[in-house]
């Protein structure tokens, strides 16, 4: 996976006219933050190859675009593209709406095949916390003809796993006091 700057290519450029781009390339084997949200890419159309997706990031400035890593970690599980040749940009700029944040991906000459997969993590702004209420969103333009579709798979919170594990460790033990005095009780 590639970072490149403005001008790296007209599709891409033209999504991104208004902004700054991430630089730094991340590991297509990278694991995956426990805290952050892992975003699924599906190209659904049984025939279209995709060369170029373009996704508004809402809210904007939710994407870190200071830092010298990639605004996209590739996670494991991704089929269907090269990763090699992705090409990742951000873009930050001001529309009729107000601020906005683009996320640009070229799939390059190998392009997003049908039934490809991208699994990724963004690399999210200090200001956006780690829990679903505060995941930000994409809201994908898809190339004519290209059926694509995104999803956000399900993180659990670390406060409420925690939760979750106490009531289990509690109810497990409850459960094997009550055994032991039924054993005990059955033996007097």
């Amino acid at each position: 996976m590639r970072i490149r700057r403005p001008g790296f290519g007209v599709a891409v450029a033209a999504i991104l006219t208004a902004g700054e781009l991430g630089g730094g390339v991340t590991s297509a084997r990278a694991e995956p933050s426990p805290t952050q949200p892992i975003y699924q890419l599906v190209n659904d159309s049984p025939t279209t190859s995709v060369q170029v997706v373009e996704a508004k990031v809402i809210p904007p400035g939710a994407v870190d675009s200071s830092s010298s890593a990639s605004p996209v970690t590739v996670l494991d599980g991704s089929t269907g593209f090269a990763v090699d040749d992705l090409v990742v940009g951000l873009g930050e700029g001001v529309d009729e709406t107000g601020n906005v944040q683009k996320l640009g991906l070229d799939f390059g000459p190998g392009q997003f095949q049908p039934g490809g997969v991208l699994n990724f993590q963004l690399n999210l702004s200090s200001n956006v916390g780690p829990t679903p209420s505060t995941n930000p969103s994409l809201i994908i333009t898809a190339p004519a003809g290209a059926d694509l579709s995104l999803q956000i798979l399900p993180v659990p919170e670390p406060m409420s796993l925690a939760l979750w594990s106490a009531v289990l460790g509690i109810g497990a033990l409850g459960s094997l006091a009550r055994r032991r005095r039924t054993r005990d009780g059955s033996r007097a």
